[in-house]
């Protein structure tokens, strides 16, 4: 059996899945739909706390995350999910 992830380690993850899917030059394009602007840029992600804090749009600001959350957020990724928390959590509330 495996250790639980750190807080710090879970935010570490995510933030390489964030990073990989911010360079994916054709999932990540800009389209008209989004006023010509990315899905995701300067993406970043972080421990505060007790929680998870995640930016997909730099401008937009960072979404706080308990740790159940980004841990299934982290699981989602790990899986295949390309896509922001709400979607890998819409079908767990």
């Amino acid at each position: 059996m495996s250790k639980p992830l750190k807080l710090s380690e879970v935010a570490a993850q995510i933030l390489r899945h964030l990073k990989r899917l911010e360079a994916d030059k054709e999932w990540n394009a800009p389209t008209a739909e989004r006023g010509g602007h990315h899905k995701f840029w300067c993406v970043n992600c972080y421990q505060a706390g007790a929680r998870v804090m995640v930016t997909y749009v730099s401008f937009q600001g960072a979404i706080s995350l308990r740790k159940d959350e980004a841990t299934r957020y982290l699981a989602a990724l790990d899986g295949g999910l390309k896509g922001r928390h709400w979607e890998a959590l819409k079908e767990q509330v």
